[in-house]
């Protein structure tokens, strides 16, 4: 298990820095939530296994760290969902500007 940690850090460093490319540039706001929700994963896979690999044996501490690890997974999701929100908001919207347009253009051919 410890070899893995550094390839779990690389992986949510990867992960990470897909999200924040996809989310800057506006596209794909579904796919950048859930590489975010898998970087949390991940992020929760490397603390599990770097207990496992130095076996500790506080338990406030662990329990610290998954609670942590937990909301992480939950803010990732409810970020999701507003991001879910705000594509569909940005689809009304523009059937809403193709209903005018095309209402203009009924009241233009009429008149």
């Amino acid at each position: 298990m410890e070899g893995m940690e550094p390839f779990l850090s690389i992986f949510i460093c990867i992960l990470s820095i897909i999200a924040s490319l996809l989310g800057i540039l506006g596209l794909a706001y579904i796919i950048a939530s859930l590489l975010s929700i898998l970087a949390s994963i991940a992020s929760l896979l490397s603390f599990l296994a770097s207990i496992i690999a130095s076996q500790l044996s506080i338990l406030t501490s662990i329990l610290a760290s998954i609670i942590a690890s937990l909301l992480s997974i939950l803010a990732s999701i409810i970020a999701s969902l507003l991001r879910i929100a705000s594509l569909l908001s940005i689809l009304t919207s523009i059937l809403a500007l193709c209903r005018s347009s095309r209402a203009d253009s009924e009241r233009k051919r009429n008149t």
